[in-house]
């Protein structure tokens, strides 16, 4: 029988250099869906199977989160919670070593089978130790049958699912140190830096882009009636708002604090950008928020200002300007915008 392309690769003397370009694609991007799929489908060709599964430990340890699936050679994006608690998952988790399971008959991707249950083919699970030997989940992988595998082929799989595992908790640290964890927006600092950019190159190139700051009116009166928890709740669902009318990957979108919120819209001139605020507070204003089971009505103020030809400006200096026209939209009696071109 002669072998497969994939096991054909895996014993060829270019193995090593086709597995340290794997890794490093792994290692060079911190966004999350994008390592997930470079990480499963470099599980797939150097299992020499088409179908993986990968699995992240939740929290509170009695169950797994299913974060991706490669299958029939396509990436599939999952969020599906998996029972953990003894189950043969668990125990790879705990033994912290690789295992082939009966594969659980009827499930869409590779699953082990219950202890009891019959199964249907194989699936072979390697543990994924992150730093300091930490198992942060399981990845599954189709097998042909119940057989060990070369020393070779599970050494490599071991060098995959380590560097899968670092990386996965460096996207999570990423993650935590850029984004704020309530709204999952961008935190300050970073929205800052953005800014600075944006600046940088329209000062170059001699482009134009509009910065919005909002804030809810009456935030406090909120909190007081709902407490901290419908607080959280309005934030939350006002970045929401924020995210279906701006542009995914052009616009920035901030948290800047407290019941503060700062958008970057690129290349954006006067126009276009009063008419994407005007439609989130209008949005807003129509749409009043269910609140743990209580109706919240939700108005905004805004300062907008455009910035098209300020060749010495700082990006602190466009934070004031615009502050000062959130201010003086407050002191026109809230719900409103005012903008101003600099």
């Amino acid at each position: 029988m002669s072998a497969s392309p994939t096991q054909a690769l895996l014993d060829s003397e270019d193995c090593l250099i086709i597995l340290n370009y794997a890794t490093r694609l792994m290692a060079l991007d911190l966004k999350r869906e994008v390592l997930l799929e470079r990480s499963l489908e470099a599980l797939s060709d150097f299992s020499a199977n088409k179908n993986v599964a990968l699995f992240i430990r939740r929290g509170d340890k009695q169950h797994l989160c299913l974060e991706g699936l490669f299958k029939d050679r396509r990436f599939q994006a999952a969020r599906e919670e998996i029972p953990c608690s003894g189950t043969p998952l668990e125990e790879v988790i705990i033994n912290k070593e690789f295992r082939i399971y009966p594969q659980q008959r009827g499930c869409g991707y590779p699953m082990p089978a219950a202890k009891g249950q019959e199964g249907e083919g194989f699936c072979l699970c390697l543990p994924l130790a992150g730093i300091g030997t930490k198992i942060i989940g399981v990845v599954a992988v189709t097998a042909p049958d119940d057989r060990q595998r070369t020393t070779k082929g599970m050494q490599m799989l071991h060098i995959l699912t380590t560097v899968i595992a670092i990386s996965l908790e460096n996207s999570s640290l990423f993650q935590m140190a850029t984004h704020d964890d309530l709204t999952g927006l961008l935190i300050r600092n970073v929205f800052e830096i953005r800014l600075r950019e944006e600046l940088a190159r329209m000062q170059r190139h001699r482009g134009v882009f509009s910065v919005l700051m909002t804030d809810i009116d009456h935030f406090k009166k909120i909190n007081d009636t709902l407490g901290h928890a419908g607080g959280d709740a309005v934030l939350k669902e006002l970045a929401k708002i924020f995210g279906t009318h701006v542009r995914d990957k052009l616009d920035v979108v901030c948290r800047y604090g407290g019941d503060e919120f700062m958008i970057l819209m690129t290349d954006t001139g006067a126009g276009d950008a009063e008419k994407i605020a005007a439609r989130i507070h209008a949005h807003c204003a129509a749409q009043p928020l269910s609140i743990l089971g209580k109706t919240v009505e939700v108005t905004l103020s805004s300062g907008l200002l455009t910035v098209k030809a300020a060749p010495d400006a700082r990006e602190k200096e466009l934070i004031r300007r615009v502050d000062r026209l959130l201010y003086e939209a407050k002191e026109r009696g809230r719900n409103n915008i005012c903008a101003d071109i600099f």
